[in-house]
């Protein structure tokens, strides 16, 4: 063999022994995971799921269990596509973390910078107190627009509608903060609605044209596109059981395969449509350090105490459980739930999707606890000696 290719072959076995030790070929590990996504789908009410698995060195599994049309009786596809909801904020996240790396914001900047002498902004809670970071890590205190019932009778009656930043903040100016700005922690896609004016007024292009630009094509995410529209390519039928303010229920998407409302409603609060596959994909780029400089990555995961159950960073829930810690996010829409984790002690990223959005009450457990079962065997499976 001529020197140039031993070299490469040698290259080659580097990346591939350490993972070859580690339990040998995959199809074990794939094996295994079916029949606990099958078991999933066959002991709960979760009509279909979508699982992939980023293992290190790149090599993926992708998984599909249940229907993805339940009256239809359609089986699910690994390539089937579903809204992502929230996982959508660790996108918006790191393009504002470009953004200060290149020196055209900081994070320490305050909102009321960007939109100085802005009526709006004087009847926003703690809108004169409030910083980016505040925004990013839900410690602004603002009140929370989709939680308002005027909202959702509006979208109702105006399905078709596309809304803009401002229209959206209306339903909670003039309301009293949740608390005073950096004083605690309260989930609001009121937060993410507000970076994504700042990341237009900053670039003055469109959010979906800055995502695609600095994050879709570099990091090769084919299957994922803004959710824009009623009907979307290669999105399967969703169900819902959610109660006020959102009263939704059954089938979310009508005979001609159109959503109930335009989820463009949610924009930079989660605003996309995409796979399990790319969205592991998307965990691995984002956390292994691919999509910024290793202190912006540091800046991102420096924690704020959110639940019991999990802290919070810049965009990103930081979990520490059975398997060690674990970076990512969890997403809903109205049918839809979705969960993606990167385990750095693994190297592996982990996502699933399910179209429904009641997964915690139909398997009695939360879709961190279903992650973590899936996690456990993959550990397992990469232990040197297993």
């Amino acid at each position: 063999m001529p020197r140039k290719g031993t070299a490469c072959f040698l290259a080659i076995l580097a990346v591939a022994l350490p993972v070859l030790a580690r339990g040998g070929s995959s199809s074990g590990l794939r094996r295994q995971l079916q029949r606990q996504l099958d078991a999933l789908t066959a002991s709960s009410g979760i009509p279909g799921a979508t699982l992939a698995v980023r293992l290190p060195g790149g090599k993926s599994i992708r998984l599909a269990s249940g229907f993805a049309d339940a009256e239809m009786r359609r089986p699910m596809s690994p390539g089937d596509r579903m809204l992502s909801g929230s996982i959508g904020k660790t996108f918006v996240a790191a393009v504002v973390l470009q953004l200060e790396e290149e020196g055209r914001l900081s994070i320490e900047d305050s909102l009321a910078r960007y939109f100085p002498g802005e009526e709006w902004l004087r009847s926003l809670a703690n809108g004169a107190q409030v910083s980016l970071r505040m925004l990013l890590s839900h410690t602004a205190g603002l009140p929370e627009y989709v939680e308002d019932p005027r909202l959702w009778a509006d979208v109702k009656r105006w399905p078709d509608k596309a809304w803009t930043p401002r229209e959206r903040l209306a339903y909670i100016l003039g309301k009293p903060p949740r608390h005073a700005a950096g004083c605690g922690w309260s989930y609001a896609d009121t937060n993410y609605i507000l970076l994504g004016m700042v990341i237009e007024k900053v670039t003055g292009n469109s959010y979906y044209s800055e995502l695609a630009r600095r994050i879709l094509r570099p990091a090769r995410l084919a299957h994922t596109t803004p959710a824009v529209g009623r009907k979307l390519p290669g999105m399967v039928p969703g169900y819902s059981r959610l109660d006020e303010p959102f009263a939704i229920r059954g089938r979310v998407l009508d005979a001609g395969g159109r959503y109930l409302f335009d989820p463009q409603l949610e924009w930079t609060g989660g605003g996309l449509i995409s796979t399990s596959a790319d969205l592991a994909a998307w965990a691995a780029y984002l956390f292994e350090g691919r999509a910024f400089s290793g202190a912006q990555l540091e800046k991102m995961l420096a924690r704020v105490k959110a639940t019991a159950e999990w802290d919070y960073g810049l965009g990103a829930i930081i979990r520490d459980a059975g398997h060690g810690t674990s970076f990512g996010h969890a997403g809903f829409a109205p049918g839809y739930s979705s969960i993606m984790e990167y385990v750095p002690a693994g190297r592996f990223a982990i996502a699933l999707q399910f179209n429904c959005d009641y997964v915690s009450s139909a398997a009695g457990k939360t879709r961190h606890e279903i992650a973590s079962e899936f996690i456990g065997s993959i550990s397992a499976f990469l232990k040197p000696g297993a």
